[in-house]
């Protein structure tokens, strides 16, 4: 059985090549984002001992980025080796840069902007609430 995920080539999309390093900071900064939020009170414990280190991604950028988009459930890195019996003979062919220059347009993330905007704006407001209120059931509002 091949480790083939037909929706998993999107993440090539999400390389530098095809995207706007700006689009990929506003994805991965929404997606940071909603992890946090997710966090049980240990986990945001140990983030604070480190609070200016980025987190430890389970692969690379556009892998992570791409299984938290499309919902993917397994486990990353993808493990991209063929079985046996399609691994081609004789030598592999080489890889020649720019061969899909004009074939692969370039990826548009439409709404990352607005979304992070809003986002953020509902957790300064979350916060406020809590600074307001004083002590907040947090359990309710993560939940909610």
């Amino acid at each position: 059985m091949t480790s083939h995920h037909p929706h998993f080539n999107y993440s090539v999309g999400l390389t530098t090549e095809y995207a706007k390093a700006g689009d990929l900071k506003d994805l991965q900064d929404l997606e940071g984002r909603l992890y946090r939020i997710r966090m049980n009170r240990n986990d945001a414990k140990q983030i604070m001992k480190i609070r200016f280190a980025s987190r430890k991604m389970e692969s690379s950028r556009e892998e992570t980025l791409t299984k938290w988009a499309s919902g993917y459930k397994g486990k990353i890195p993808l493990n991209w080796k063929r079985d046996g019996n399609l691994i081609r003979r004789g030598p592999p062919n080489k890889p020649r840069p720019g061969s899909s220059a004009g074939k692969i347009g370039q990826t548009r993330v439409i709404g990352a902007k607005k979304v992070l905007k809003d986002f953020k704006t509902l957790t300064k407001t979350l916060q406020d609430l809590m600074r307001k209120h004083g002590k907040s059931d947090t359990k309710a509002l993560q939940k909610a």
